[in-house]
C-alpha cells in the first residue's frame, strides 16, 4: 500500500481499473468510428450534383454527405445560422467569407445537453440548408443523439468503482 501524507486525501484504486479503462477507453474509440462510418459512406467529393432549394439564396449554409457544413459570413442569417452551428458543430475553418463546421458525435451530445432535441437540429439544418439535408447526415444525427440522458451515474463515496462494474452495470441497463 503507497505511502501518504497526513494531509493528503488517499483514495484506493484497484489494479485492474487501469486495464479495464484502457478497454473502456478503445470500446469507446470503436463506437464513435462506427458512428463517423455512417458519414464517410460517402465516398464521392464532388458535391455539385446537390440540387439546390428554390429558395437557396435565402439560405446561408450547406450540408454535405460527409457531415461538413458550410456557412457563407456575408449572409443576412449570418448570425443566427452562427449560433445555431457552434451549439451543434465544431468549428474547422473560419476565414472571411465562408466558415467550414463539422458534426461530430461529441458536437451533438453537447447540443442535447443543453437541451436542443435532435428534431430540432434536423429541422433547423433543413431550414437552413442550400440542399437538402442528405439521408446519412440525419440519421447520423439521430443515432449520435438518441441515447443521450438515459442514465445518470452519481458517486456518492469517494471511491472509484471499477470500469467493469460500471460496464456489467452498463449493460444491464441497456437489456431492459
Amino acid at each position: 500500500m503507497p505511502k501518504r501524507d497526513a494531509d493528503e486525501e488517499f483514495v484506493y484504486i484497484p489494479e485492474e481499473t487501469d486495464e479495464a479503462l484502457d478497454d473502456d477507453i478503445l470500446h469507446l474509440s470503436a463506437r464513435v468510428s462506427n458512428k463517423e462510418n455512417i458519414l464517410q459512406s460517402s465516398t464521392n467529393k464532388n458535391f455539385s450534383n446537390l440540387e439546390l432549394h428554390l429558395s437557396h439564396a435565402n439560405r446561408p449554409i450547406y450540408v454535405l454527405p460527409t457531415g461538413r457544413i458550410f456557412l457563407e459570413a456575408f449572409h443576412a442569417m449570418y448570425e443566427d445560422a452562427y449560433d445555431f452551428l457552434v451549439a451543434i458543430a465544431e468549428p474547422v475553418s473560419r476565414p472571411e467569407w465562408v466558415h467550414e463546421y463539422k458534426i461530430t458525435p461529441f458536437s451533438l451530445y453537447a447540443a442535447v445537453a443543453v437541451n436542443i432535441d435532435t428534431q430540432s437540429i434536423i429541422r433547423t439544418l433543413e431550414r437552413l440548408s442550400k440542399t437538402s439535408v442528405p439521408k446519412n447526415v440525419i440519421k447520423y444525427i439521430e443515432e449520435c443523439t438518441k441515447r443521450y440522458g438515459k442514465v445518470k451515474m452519481v458517486l456518492k463515496v469517494s471511491f472509484i468503482p471499477s470500469a467493469r462494474l460500471c460496464q456489467k452495470s452498463a449493460k444491464r441497463l441497456t437489456h431492459s
